[in-house]
């Protein structure tokens, strides 16, 4: 069987879905080998994929996530998404 092959839109919008099922440790291959993520408001950085998923494993409360735009262009995509857990509200821009 051939391998398939996602574009980066639905490899971006694979990823939010399994955050927002909370499905955290199937995130681990989808983040790239040298992933960072930065959390402006606070000043906290994340370096590697397992790192990050560790925090969103033991983060507090049941976040959902909200693709509201995707920008797919060539080999790259960019999302803006609602991240929510129903009284505070902020966004997420991933690329």
């Amino acid at each position: 069987m051939a391998a398939m092959i996602r574009t980066p839109g639905a490899l971006a919008l694979e990823l939010w879905r399994l955050f927002d099922e909370a499905r955290f440790a199937e995130v681990e291959p989808l983040l790239a080998p040298d992933f960072v993520c930065e959390w402006p408001q606070t000043g906290e950085i994340f370096r590697g994929a397992a790192n990050f998923i560790a925090v969103q494993e033991n983060y507090p409360g049941r976040w959902r996530c909200t693709v509201e735009r995707l920008i797919e262009s060539g080999a790259e995509a960019v999302t803006r998404t609602r991240v929510s857990e129903g009284r505070t509200h902020t966004f997420a821009l991933s690329f």
